[in-house]
């Protein structure tokens, strides 16, 4: 796992939720009041809370939720570039994780976690 884009960042989880995207502005803020980067996480693991994780899923299925998964993101490194500017460095990834351990573990270099009120129910 590579944690070097979130070391000493502002790391924002995102879920694709509604209150995804205000958690992002609120870290680009953070971001640009603290002259630190800005890392966007989004732990994709599609059949992590399902019974039966680890078992096969079609390959067209799992396409769609890679892309669904890639929108999302797209979505919030376009809402922080949307209200910064060039000063703020955003980086994004989507790892085949659980959000949480991943949250956990970008916390342990990162300057802040930052995360919305609420989000889907995993």
């Amino acid at each position: 796992m590579n944690t070097s884009n979130a070391k000493y960042a502002i790391v924002v989880g995102i879920d694709g939720s509604g209150e995804s995207l205000p958690a992002v502005r609120w870290a680009v803020a953070a971001a640009r009041l603290r002259h630190e980067p800005l890392h966007i996480v989004y732990g994709f693991a599609p059949l992590s809370r399902f019974y039966g994780a680890g078992m096969p899923m079609l390959q067209n299925a799992y396409d769609d939720l890679v892309r669904a998964g890639e929108r999302v993101v797209a979505e919030a490194v376009g809402a922080a570039r949307e209200i910064t500017d060039e000063h703020v460095r955003i980086t994004s990834e989507m790892l085949n994780e659980p959000a949480a351990p991943l949250l956990v573990e970008r916390s342990r270099n990162a300057r802040m976690i930052v995360l919305g009120s609420a989000g889907r129910v995993r």
